[in-house]
């Protein structure tokens, strides 16, 4: 993972110069912006399990630990398709400052209950 400065408007605006010249280097780049990641739901599920919705809104994975969990996925061979378990266990392990933000507390215990058991 190359260590770049953190994302800005002005830094970006001089990285993206370089699209449609090709000799145009910047003298700095910048991190890629953490957009928020959306999230779609089925129309009925706010009556059918507001609480699955509440969740929902409340829900930030985040750009950045998606991406490390992609990366440590990739450089241990899991196939994220396949192992799934133990690509969740390494987000929710990794970036538990995270998770623990946006689950309601008798879930967090149950899941850090359920960690520590295997």
């Amino acid at each position: 993972i190359v260590e770049e400065p953190e994302y800005s408007d002005e830094c970006w605006e001089e990285v993206i110069k370089g699209k449609d010249d090709d000799d145009y280097v910047p003298a700095e780049a910048c991190a890629y912006d953490s957009p928020p990641i959306d999230k779609g739901i089925w129309s009925g599920l706010r009556k059918k399990a507001p609480d699955v919705v509440a969740l929902l809104e409340k829900m930030n994975v985040g750009l950045e630990p998606i991406n490390k969990t992609a990366a440590w996925a990739l450089t241990n061979d899991v196939d994220v398709s396949e192992e799934s378990e133990a690509t969740a266990r390494y987000y929710l392990e990794t970036f538990e400052d995270r998770w623990t933000t946006w689950m309601p507390a008798d879930k967090v215990a149950k899941v850090k209950e359920a960690l520590a058991s295997e």
